[in-house]
């Protein structure tokens, strides 16, 4: 099952910064969930 915000990609660095400190601090391990940001 696909979510449509999912696929969102943030253009506005202000959303782009706190979604990474949201993912990082809910994640169990945050070095693995921050490789999803460095492709951006």
């Amino acid at each position: 099952m696909l979510l449509p915000w999912g696929e969102t990609v943030a253009k506005n660095p202000r959303i782009q910064a706190v979604a990474e400190k949201f993912v990082a601090a809910n994640a169990y391990d945050p070095k693995m969930a921050m490789r999803f940001f460095n492709d951006s």
